[in-house]
């Protein structure tokens, strides 16, 4: 954790200390700071519920060589041939979001960001759609592009709690706000996602945020 960050145990009635500006978390350090609740969550964006789309895909009678083809694929280069073979499906998209995760294990970021940006642009029906966008503004993030990271959190937060990333998306679009200098608008954000999101594993992490900037 960064030296930054409060004291996790203040005295009773004492303000969070700080050790100098406020704490910026990056992606590594929130993956770090939440442990398996947010390792779940980027399983679910990368290859969650790939299976069950895969099953979806073969019962449709139009999609099943698709769906035959994506079981499949191994390699990088199979998921490849699948996602451009069948764009547009859900087979296809599916074959984008492990090829990009297949990139990422492999530290080959730019390449993913450009399989990540490709499904995006190409699969905004897709079940998984706002998964894919919040693992690509992950991706923006970790290459320094902040501004398309935070419009990526945003639309995520924006999808509403029944999307399985909105809840970090809201806490890391926040972030990125507080680590810009928009501190009113992070603080709002802090202020009012347990309301928004009341079953979230993240709403400490937005309580200790709104107690860092009431004490700046």
């Amino acid at each position: 954790m960064s030296s930054n960050a409060p004291a996790e145990n203040p005295t009773p009635g004492e303000p969070p200390t700080l050790a100098g500006e406020i704490p910026t978390s990056g992606f590594e350090e929130f993956l770090e700071s939440h442990g398996k609740k947010a390792a779940a969550i980027i399983l679910l964006i990368i290859v969650g519920a790939a299976g069950w789309f895969f099953f979806r895909a073969k019962s449709e009678g139009d999609r099943r060589e698709a769906g035959e083809a994506f079981s499949a694929a191994v390699t990088r280069s199979d998921f490849k041939a699948v996602a451009e073979k069948y764009s547009g499906t859900v087979a296809g998209g599916n074959a984008l979001l492990l090829l990009a995760d297949r990139q990422l294990d492999a530290d080959q970021i730019k390449d993913a960001h450009a399989t990540l940006s490709n499904f995006v642009a190409k699969h905004e029906s897709h079940p998984l759609y706002h998964n894919g966008v919040f693992a690509l503004a992950c991706v923006n993030e970790k290459l320094g592009e902040l501004d398309a990271a935070l419009s990526g959190f945003q639309k995520v937060a924006s999808a509403g709690a029944e999307v399985t990333a909105s809840a970090a998306a809201a806490i890391r679009a926040a972030d990125i706000q507080m680590s810009k200098g928009e501190l009113d608008i992070a603080s709002d954000a802090y202020q009012g996602f347990a309301a928004k999101f009341p079953s979230s594993p993240f709403i400490p992490t937005s309580e200790k945020r709104s107690a860092c900037l009431l004490y700046t």
